[in-house]
C-alpha cells in the first residue's frame, strides 16, 4: 500500500463521517505475504456520549453481525466436533466471573440459537470503558435479559460473548483461533 491508497481509504471514510453513516471509523489491511506492510485509517470519534473520544486504531466495535457468520458459527462448529466445547455447556462453567448471575446459568446453545434472552444490541464500548474481555463479559452479563429459551431474537452482545467464550476456551483470541482453525 502506498501513502496515496491510505489517504484515499482515509478521505471516503471521512466522507462516510461527514455523511452521517458513523460518528466514526477504522480500516486496517495488510497485504498477506508481508505482515510488516500492515496499514490502518483512523477518523472521526469512538463515542459522541456520554463525553466525546477521539477514534484510535485500538477501540473495538460490535461486529457481531458479520464476525457471527464467518468467524464465530464455524469455530464454535469445529470445538463441538472436537470435543472441545459442549453446547450444554453453562456460561459460568466457561467464564468463571458469571457464575451465581442469570447469565452464568445459560447455555453455549442459547448463545448460538439467539434465545439467551439478551437484547439484540447495546453500546458495550460505553458501558465498559476499555476492551477488556472481563468487563465486556460483566457489562453484557448486567444488561436485561428476558426468560431464556422462549423465543428466538438477535443478539449482538450474545455473540460477542460467544466469542469471549471461544477466546477463553483457548486462551487464543479469535483471529489467531480462526487462522489455526480455519
Amino acid at each position: 500500500m502506498t501513502a496515496r491508497d491510505l489517504e484515499q481509504v482515509k478521505r471516503l471514510l471521512e466522507r462516510a463521517v461527514r455523511a452521517g453513516a458513523a460518528t466514526g471509523a477504522v480500516a486496517g489491511w495488510r497485504r498477506f505475504d508481508d505482515a510488516d506492510a500492515a496499514c490502518a485509517a483512523v477518523v472521526g470519534r469512538a463515542s459522541v456520549h456520554p463525553r466525546s473520544q477521539p477514534m484510535t486504531e485500538a477501540h473495538w466495535f460490535d461486529l457481531a453481525s458479520l464476525t457471527k457468520p464467518l468467524v464465530v458459527t464455524p469455530l464454535v462448529c469445529l470445538l463441538v466436533r472436537d470435543r472441545s466445547l459442549s453446547l450444554e455447556a453453562t456460561l459460568a462453567e466457561v467464564l468463571p466471573e458469571l457464575d451465581r448471575t442469570t447469565l452464568g446459568r445459560r447455555r453455549v446453545r442459547h448463545l448460538l440459537t439467539h434465545t439467551s434472552g439478551l437484547p439484540s444490541w447495546e453500546p458495550l464500548y460505553a458501558r465498559t470503558g476499555s476492551s477488556e474481555s472481563e468487563g465486556a463479559v460483566l457489562a453484557v452479563a448486567r444488561l436485561p435479559m428476558a426468560e431464556v429459551g422462549r423465543r428466538v431474537a438477535y443478539s449482538c452482545p450474545g455473540f460477542i460473548l460467544l466469542g469471549l467464550v471461544l477466546e477463553r476456551l483457548t486462551s487464543m483470541p479469535l483471529d489467531l483461533l480462526f487462522t489455526r482453525l480455519v
